[in-house]
């Protein structure tokens, strides 16, 4: 008991330098603690600095880096543009080697074009006085294709009244202006009419191979003329031919003109190609050449056009009149002689009018022509009133008189003055 009473003792005194150690251990833990807290809190606040930084550090580094990607791309592009540019500086390069194109060849040429232009330095004085020469002969020729140009407007003046007189005489044979005529003119376009009935009934006989009579006399010459101004009508082969041989005369004029227009063109022109070819410097000069040969060029044309319409509406109406029937076909011949038919019915209507017993109205022409397939004169003619010729042209395609016959300037055909 006392040897445990002992050891109890021994081991309680062990106990209390224990608890004495360890809350001596204890406060100096609590020191350290308290020493190290500052420390940690230092330390915390370098911490969150750092992370702040790096932070900011990754900021910048995106943005450089992006920034670094543009100029990457940029000089990429740059690096491509580069690459063309050496490509075709190489290629130029090759090119002028292979052209063997060399400084003293360059040197040369300079040398030998320098002399040239000395040469023709020293020929210019020369030239100068043959330019001045050559302006003076060009303005005259300027002056007298002006001149020439009046001439040929008169000459288309006078080419437009005549077509339009071609073209109004021919009326009264369509049943235009009857009512303006006097009895005797009525009486001689009634003649026409009963003699080309007559020669295309003896035709239509010929062609049925019973013949009853010959003809006396076919006219294969132009119509005469035949106006409703009061001025009177001839019916005679004479005035024809002559009227005929003055048209052929103005066209074989009209004709040695042209030629001598178109060698003056020819003429001209050599002349302007060895002008530019000597280095002539008087452009207005040129130019106002070349205005005045192609407004000469424009009135030729007009010219040929108004003389090739002047032979046509001389021509068109010739069936009328008893000329070329013998060449027109059994309905051609029907549709002519159905027009000289209606147009006796009109003169007849108009005569008893002025005699006071009116059997008739000649207001309306009703043209009935015989139907055909093909040929000169179109199928189914439409009525035409008094005063509108019909459709007929022995040329296999048909006449056709429009308001507008030159250069949209005329009226109705028939109505000219």
């Amino acid at each position: 008991m006392d040897r445990f009473a002992r050891e109890k003792k021994e081991l309680s005194e062990q106990v209390r330098d224990l608890e004495n150690q360890l809350e001596g251990l204890r406060s100096d833990r609590v020191e350290e603690i308290a020493e190290f807290a500052p420390e940690k809190k230092a330390l915390q606040d370098r911490l969150c600095d750092a992370e702040r930084q790096i932070l900011q550090l990754k900021t910048c580094h995106s943005e450089e880096l992006e920034k670094v990607v543009k100029e990457k791309d940029a000089l990429a592009e740059r690096l491509k543009i580069a690459e063309a540019g050496r490509k075709i500086s190489d290629e130029e390069l090759k090119r002028y080697a292979t052209e063997n194109v060399t400084g003293e060849e360059i040197r040369q040429s300079l040398e030998d074009e320098i002399r040239r232009l000395r040469q023709t330095v020293g020929q210019t004085e020369g030239e100068k006085w043959k330019k001045e020469e050559r302006m003076a002969e060009y303005e005259e020729r300027i002056h007298d294709m002006r001149a020439q140009l009046e001439t040929y407007r008169e000459c288309i003046q006078s080419l437009i009244t005549q077509l339009g007189e071609e073209m109004s005489r021919h009326a009264p044979l369509y049943g235009a202006g009857l009512d303006a005529l006097s009895m005797t003119e009525l009486e001689t376009i009634s003649h026409i009419h009963k003699e080309a009935l007559r020669q295309i009934h003896v035709i239509q006989q010929q062609h049925k191979g019973s013949p009853l009579s010959s003809p006396t006399h076919v006219m294969k010459r132009a119509p005469p003329s035949v106006m409703p101004n009061g001025v009177g009508m001839h019916h005679r082969n004479g005035h024809v031919n002559n009227e005929l041989k003055k048209v052929v005369k103005e066209k074989n004029a009209l004709a040695e003109k042209l030629k001598s227009v178109e060698a003056g063109r020819k003429v001209s022109d050599e002349e302007l190609k060895q002008y530019e070819t000597e280095n002539v410097t008087g452009e207005e000069i040129r130019q106002s050449l070349e205005d005045e040969i192609r407004r000469l060029r424009q009135t030729v044309e007009c010219i040929q056009s108004l003389v090739t319409q002047l032979g046509e509406e001389m021509s068109r109406h010739a069936p009328l009149y008893g000329a070329d029937l013998d060449a027109l076909s059994m309905k051609e011949l029907e549709t002519i002689s159905c027009i000289h038919e209606v147009g006796l019915r009109q003169i007849h209507a108009i005569q008893q009018q002025r005699k006071g017993s009116p059997l008739s109205s000649p207001i309306v022409s009703p043209h009935t022509l015989p139907p055909h397939d093909q040929g000169l004169y179109p199928t189914v003619p439409p009525p035409v009133a008094a005063g509108l010729p019909p459709s007929v042209m022995p040329n296999g395609v048909g006449m056709h008189h429009s308001n507008r016959h030159v250069n949209g300037a005329m009226g109705p055909w028939f109505n000219h003055k």
